[in-house]
């Protein structure tokens, strides 16, 4: 399960892993083109999410998100529905 606030735990995990500073952390913020994160970072990212919240999140589950904002809401939905399963 994501922390309590999906937000922090999104945000956390990109600096962590890519060290995007906390200042280009608006939900606004585009993924590839502000944050620098490309595909293969996505997959990365996932791949964290996957293994410390124990969750199956795949690539294409992702596919409309553009904005950090767009991924963070998809991950709380989803969420929901790995628990609601």
């Amino acid at each position: 399960m994501i922390h309590s606030d999906p937000w922090q735990t999104v945000t956390s995990l990109l600096t962590e892993l890519f060290e995007i500073s906390s200042e280009k952390m608006v939900a606004d913020a585009d993924i590839v083109e502000d944050l620098g994160i490309d595909s293969i970072d996505l997959i990365d990212f996932l791949n964290e999410v996957n293994d410390r919240y124990d969750m199956d999140l795949e690539l294409l589950d992702f596919e409309g998100c553009k904005t950090l904002g767009q991924l963070v809401e998809h991950l709380k939905q989803n969420e929901k529905l790995a628990v609601n399963s």
